[in-house]
């Protein structure tokens, strides 16, 4: 084989970059890569759909067909384990996201969005996905974030200045919005290594500070130093 595999079942911990919250957390999220498991504990294909499991030097997410080879999706579990929500290339300047089924592979649902994104955030009972076209510690000036249903498609989305990354959904709804949360919680990283939390108000488009928790009449804006 010419990369480790291990079986994404025993990585559900990696949901946790996803989950609804109200706030995200002031460290900086880190993704967890699990042990290699033994060659003979590859698993092998099933009948109709190849498993899901995850490349354990880099911890992306891949669709295994028993063989060496192994299709590689950027992609996030859901707090749940049973389902992964993928972001691949379709055409030039889209990208399609999709659900699927865990460990089967089965896809369960499937959209069309515009521009060259990856999946960065997946709400906690995993029938919300926020893409980006930035990354962790980049340097882009301009981020186009869209959120997406897993039933009804493009709920919202937005070209914002900075270079953000969706961490979180807010656990508020917007009234007859087919499930838009109130909030997105995003990462701007300022520096490669320095990041400050904010809040994409979904009605509005604008993006914000979050509240302090422990004084919820005022925000917070403060910039934090990744470990």
């Amino acid at each position: 084989m010419t990369r480790s595999l291990v079986l994404v079942s025993a990585i559900v911990a990696l949901a946790a970059c996803g989950g609804e919250v109200s706030s995200p957390s002031s460290a900086a999220p880190s993704p967890t890569v699990p042990s290699p498991i033994a060659e003979s504990q590859t698993p092998q294909a099933s009948v109709g759909f190849p498993p899901l499991t995850l490349l354990a030097s880099d911890a992306t997410v891949a669709m295994y067909d028993g063989t060496d080879r192994a299709v590689e999706l950027s992609g996030i579990l859901t707090a749940g384990g049973d389902a992964v929500v993928s972001a691949t290339a379709d055409v030039p300047g889209s990208t399609r996201v999709e659900w699927h089924r865990v460990p089967t592979g089965e896809l369960l649902s499937g959209h069309v969005v515009d521009g060259d994104l990856t999946v960065s955030a997946v709400s906690s009972d995993g029938t919300l996905a926020a893409l980006t076209d930035a990354e962790p510690g980049g340097t882009s000036t301009i981020s186009n974030i869209v959120v997406v249903n897993r039933n009804d498609g493009v709920l919202g989305q937005w070209s914002l200045a900075g270079n953000l990354v969706p961490e979180a959904f807010a656990n508020a709804y917007v009234a007859e919005g087919n499930g838009m949360p109130i909030g997105v919680f995003a990462i701007e990283y300022l520096k490669a290594d320095v990041y400050r939390v904010r809040v994409i108000d979904t009605a509005t488009g604008e993006l914000g500070l979050p509240l302090n928790l422990r004084n919820k009449s005022q925000t917070v804006d403060e910039a934090m130093t990744a470990i």
